[in-house]
């Protein structure tokens, strides 16, 4: 299904995204839409009818933990959400990142989301170090945790946009600076 709109700014009950006309049996009703961020685990949809006959909420749906989920309209008109986990591969996070920022701007996250995504990225990429380390031989070992910590710490501190602008680890890279310099004003 195409994305035909994205939904930005429902983060609990109060501000969630409202259908009026949700189909509920005979009935027609309200059903709520939102994206709950948890600073620890991550973000989910969550979601909840109102009860026509008695006026009340039913019980909230809580989807599952994602890294980043966002809510958009489809083109059937329908509420639909979607997710971006990033796993162990930092290659193919690089790459993940750099959709999701196309996909979404990241002018519409939360300080809990862009920390929830920055510490996914750099953990994964530290994870993945300690299996290449194990791999290589003495000479190299330092030279790649010099480099994975070094990433680690940028993507901690660069701007948003610029998490996955880091080089691909190699032996002639070891001397070229990964931390941005900061221009005094």
């Amino acid at each position: 299904m195409a994305i035909v709109q994205l939904l930005h700014g429902h983060t609990d009950l109060e501000t969630a995204y409202v259908i009026n006309n949700h189909p509920y049996g005979e009935y027609e009703t309200e059903k709520y839409f939102w994206v709950e961020t948890n600073k620890k685990r991550g973000d989910r949809c969550c979601s909840v009818t109102l009860n026509p006959r008695t006026g009340r909420l039913n019980n909230i749906n809580h989807g599952a933990y994602h890294t980043f989920v966002y809510l958009y309209i489809n083109e059937e008109d329908l509420v639909k959400h979607g997710d971006f986990d990033f796993g162990l591969d930092p290659a193919k996070n690089q790459n993940l990142f750099k959709k999701m920022i196309e996909l979404y701007d990241p002018a519409f996250l939360s300080k809990a989301q862009e920390a929830n995504i920055r510490r996914k990225i750099s953990e994964s990429l530290l994870y993945d170090a300690v299996y290449q380390v194990q791999k290589m031989e003495e000479p190299a070992k330092d030279g790649y945790k010099k480099w994975a910590f070094a990433t680690a710490t940028k993507i901690e501190t660069v701007p948003f946009d610029q998490i996955a602008d880091y080089p691909a680890y190699g032996p002639l890279l070891e001397s070229m600076p990964l931390l941005p310099t900061v221009k005094a004003a």
